[in-house]
């Protein structure tokens, strides 16, 4: 049910796959609760349990059945009953007649393995009736039950219960609420009439796999009595293989469209068969004549493969034989001279028989079936690719998880495990509203509201943390910088102290010694103050 849901989910956009897994967590909860009550049985808990195991052996059986058959079965000598047809080398024609031989042994072993896949048959329907076949109903019941107007709805309801569930506006309570039904389920709030057995078959008449469970035990009864019958047992492949499911739906996934192309086809071979009615009408046939020493028997005798046709049914019949299985309406009408007056006619027929229908429309035919398989196979890679690639809750993609977070697979399975938050969900359903948190009843209001305002969308706590951890390293690194800059400057202001210190003392040296050196004339003062200044330099 959990992979069913995960491939099923629609994911056309984040919020809207959220939305719809969370409508569904109602019948996910009915699931639970009704096999909460199938265990409590010990026969319906081996049923469940065995299911599986049930369905391999009795495809087992069929195989083994069939083969049987295919080895053994044959048509009986019409001389000799119960003896089987003899083998003619010398080209006799003996009448088949319309009886069967089967050999004892044989007939034996068919009968034990009928019985075995008869006893598995029966109890493979027995559980799909008793584990599958009220979540079905239930859903049936819940679309309709929407649809409905209050006084219609009301009509449905047992008479004890029509007080507590319709309130003073004759609105009513949603009975498919395990909890605003009063811990009930669907079924024993409504009346088990007629009316309700009717809607609920028509439930499961609208699912194939209900009606395949009902026809595959019916052809275990029938196989008693034509033998022939259990082949179509074999169809149980397509029951339990996914793949063969897929090419299965490949062709009926565009069914309208594949229809209404074959309606096509079959409307242009009307109008082949109206043309080659008026035309070629004694020209058709099944297959050329016999030929015996490259003479033909048809220049002297009637062909008997002849079809003539003498009606349009008998052209049109032609024409969809001859002309689909072969590809070629000239097959079916016998070869024209160059100098007949009617091979202008016969070749315009054939040639435009073989564009419209041979080369255009069974082309067309295909190529929708091919394109089918490789639309089913994309939406097959993107639900795949969004399952592995991003997480279910968040939607924060895979990579992103893996750089910055704990790892993807951490992510979805401890920290966002989208199981949890439904469990979360039921738990909520279960728990009185009188025992809620605040945080519980602001979340449970939500959801009855399908409001999903509550689930964390593009938010992680491993990734804020992590944000807040690289926040906090930026912070010191720019605080480390600033004080490498800072001292760098402190190195630098000593230093240029250091050399104006080192100035100002000579400076003041320099003064000290004119102070005290006594007066000398212009010319030699010029001179020793020019020697003094090269002295400082």
């Amino acid at each position: 049910e959990k992979q069913n849901l995960l491939w099923t989910v629609n994911r056309d956009n984040p919020s809207q796959k959220l939305s719809d897994f969370f409508e569904r967590t109602g019948d996910l909860y009915f699931g639970m609760r009704h096999e909460e009550k199938l265990s409590d049985n010990r026969f319906t808990r081996f049923l469940c349990n065995t299911d599986k195991m049930r369905q391999t052996f009795g495809l087992v059986s069929v195989f083994v059945i069939n083969i049987i058959i295919l080895a053994t079965f044959g048509y009986s000598n019409p001389d000799q009953p119960n003896t089987p047809f003899p083998v003619d080398d010398m080209g006799v024609d003996i009448p088949l007649g319309d009886s069967f031989y089967l050999p004892i042994g044989s007939e034996v072993f068919l009968v034990i393995f009928g019985i075995i896949e008869l006893f598995l048959t029966a109890s493979i329907l027995i559980t799909y009736w008793v584990r599958d076949a009220p979540g079905l109903i239930r859903k049936g019941w819940r679309e309709r039950w929407g649809e409905m107007k209050p006084a219609k709805a009301i009509a449905y309801l047992r008479e004890e219960y029509i007080e507590h569930f319709v309130d003073a506006k004759g609105n009513v309570v949603d009975i498919f609420n395990f909890q605003k039904a009063g811990g009930r389920e669907f079924y024993e709030v409504l009346r088990l009439d007629i009316r309700f057995c009717t809607y609920s078959a028509k439930s499961l008449l609208v699912q194939p796999i209900a009606v395949w469970r009902f026809l595959y035990f019916m052809m275990a009864i029938a196989g008693f009595f034509n033998h022939l019958l259990w082949a179509a047992l074999l169809f149980e492949t397509m029951a339990q293989s996914g793949v063969l499911q897929q090419v299965l739906k490949a062709v009926t996934y565009r069914g309208r469209q594949l229809l209404l192309t074959v309606l096509l086809g079959l409307i242009f071979s009307y109008f082949f068969a109206i043309f080659g009615f008026l035309h070629f009408a004694g020209n058709f046939e099944i297959a050329g004549p016999d030929v015996e020493d490259g003479n033909s028997q048809d220049l002297t005798d009637f062909n008997p493969f002849t079809a003539r046709c003498t009606d349009i049914m008998t052209c049109f019949l032609v024409n969809i034989d001859i002309g689909l299985r072969k590809g070629d309406i000239g097959e079916a009408l016998d070869d024209y001279g160059w100098r007949d007056p009617e091979m202008p006619g016969y070749v315009i027929y054939t040639l435009a028989y073989f564009i419209v229908i041979t080369t255009i429309l069974l082309n067309v035919i295909f190529g929708i079936i091919i394109d089918t398989f490789g639309e089913l196979r994309s939406q097959r890679d993107d639900t795949l690719d969004d399952i592995t690639g991003r997480c279910f809750i968040s939607n924060i993609e895979r990579s992103e998880l893996d750089r910055r977070g704990p790892g993807f697979e951490h992510h979805i399975k401890k920290d966002m495990n989208m199981w949890n938050y439904m469990y979360f969900v039921v738990y909520l359903q279960e728990k009185s509203s009188t025992e809620h948190t605040g945080p519980e009843s602001y979340v449970k209001g939500l959801f009855e509201e399908s409001d999903i305002a509550w689930v964390p969308q593009n938010r992680a706590m491993s990734l804020e943390e992590e944000e807040e951890v690289d926040t906090v390293q930026e912070i010191q690194t720019v605080k480390k910088a600033v004080d490498d800059i800072k001292q760098m400057m402190m190195r630098d202001r000593v230093h240029a102290d250091k050399q104006i210190e080192a100035i100002t003392a000579l400076i003041r040296e320099m003064s000290t010694n004119e102070d005290s050196s006594p007066p000398r004339s212009a010319a030699g003062s010029s001179l020793m103050r020019g020697g003094s200044s090269r002295n400082l330099l």
